[in-house]
């Protein structure tokens, strides 16, 4: 699964998750600031 954390105008994040046959944007600043911190725990392990 890939995902790519973009910067909006309004300052917030937008995550791009995609998966198979499924796209989905999420908005919210927090699921992106979770999949960050959840990318990091996996590249450091």
């Amino acid at each position: 699964m890939k995902v790519t954390v973009a910067a909006t105008k309004n300052g917030r994040c937008k995550l791009l998750v995609n998966a198979p046959k499924n796209i989905k944007v999420l908005r919210e600043e927090v699921a992106a600031r979770d999949a960050i911190e959840a990318r990091i725990d996996i590249r450091h392990d």
